[in-house]
């Protein structure tokens, strides 16, 4: 017996994600949380940084929505 083990034959083969296609859904998601987690970290530190000075600072830094930048 000859069997055909070609890509478009091959029912197991073909059922299963090619692992590119899996890293590239990992690291989607894995940029999505990232990004998520910066947001969140920059929104309590910018928060506490502005809380935390003068009014004449606070009119000069409210423009700047980065806490890095502050």
């Amino acid at each position: 017996m000859c069997y055909d083990v070609t890509k478009e034959n091959n029912a197991f083969e073909a059922s299963i994600a090619s692992p590119e296609r899996i890293d590239k859904n990992k690291s989607k998601l894995v940029d999505e949380v990232t990004i998520k987690k910066f947001e969140k970290g920059n929104k309590i530190v910018r928060g506490h940084l502005l809380n935390h000075m003068t009014n004449p600072l606070f009119n000069l830094f409210i423009i700047f929505k980065s806490a890095k930048i502050i």
